[in-house]
């Protein structure tokens, strides 16, 4: 039988079969995962086995972000917005009428091939 280490062994990540002596995987370049022994079910001899997923690293905890209250003159007036508000009706209008001769007109492209 040959020995663990003249075997492929697997990587973790992306399952590829790597040769024994890499020690970074071919496909995806995460390291080798460190062998683990494990009892067969017959209670024979250990075998390698894959290792247990390693547990993230922990990364610091992010400062929440400070808010300033907004100056009372930012954002904009009842009469820009209103504006803005038209103005996007009114585009919102115009797609739909896009939208109305588009299917028009595949209805009339379906009929005229009947």
């Amino acid at each position: 039988m040959a020995a663990a280490g003249d075997l492929p062994w697997q990587c973790m990540t992306c399952t590829l079969l790597n040769p024994p002596s890499a020690t970074r995987c071919d496909a995806c370049e995460n390291p080798r995962a460190s062998p683990v022994l494990r009892l067969d079910a017959g209670g024979g001899e250990g075998a390698e086995a894959p290792p247990a997923a390693a547990p993230a690293p922990k990364a610091a905890p992010k400062a929440a972000p400070v808010i300033t209250p907004a100056a009372p003159t930012a954002g904009l007036s009842q009469a820009e917005r209103r504006a803005h508000e038209q103005e996007m009706a009114a585009k919102r209008h115009k797609k739909e009428e896009e939208k109305k001769k588009i299917l028009e007109q595949a209805e009339a492209d379906r009929k005229a091939r009947m």
